[in-house]
């Protein structure tokens, strides 16, 4: 089972290093764009500012899932006596971190590109406002599910 874990791991994070690499590439004469481009570029720049800051906390959801995963593990091997409360705990815990990861996942799916240059200023602005407002929900998910895995499995991280 360890195995498999280090495989979907592995996986994951060269999937993500791929999606992060086919970003679009930041526009060093950003003072020569139009007004309308530049506040497009600003939004798309601050979605991916943040994006860059959260990615970090992905090797800490995998690390915690697996610190948990163990423990659940080893109490339904018998190898670990675990009440039944703390069990609960235990698997809210892993849907919480799996569902911060899975935000993450999907913005970079849906949401990492800037929007398509035929439509409008106003379609783009909208688009671009969501994706951040999704980035930014994916950043709280994914602090709030790590703190809980904090409070429910200790200093281990």
């Amino acid at each position: 089972m360890n195995n498999i874990i280090r495989y979907l791991v592995i996986f994951s994070l060269g999937a993500l290093v791929l999606s992060c690499s086919q970003g679009e590439q930041r526009d060093n004469g950003e003072d020569e764009l139009p007004p309308e481009e530049r506040e497009k570029r600003n939004v798309y720049d601050e979605a991916r500012e943040v994006h860059d800051d959260v990615m970090p906390y992905l090797d800490s959801i995998f690390e915690s899932r697996g610190i948990i995963n163990e423990e659940l593990e080893r109490a339904a091997e018998g190898l670990k006596e675990v009440r039944e409360e703390r069990k609960k705990a235990l698997e809210e815990v892993v849907k919480e971190l799996d569902d911060a990861r899975q935000s993450m996942m999907d913005w970079m799916r849906n949401d990492s590109r800037m929007p398509d240059d035929s439509l409008s200023h106003e379609e783009v602005m909208k688009q671009l406002e969501n994706s951040l407002q999704n980035i930014e929900e994916a950043r709280q998910k994914m602090l709030k599910s790590l703190e809980r895995a904090k409070e429910v499995i200790g200093d281990t991280l």
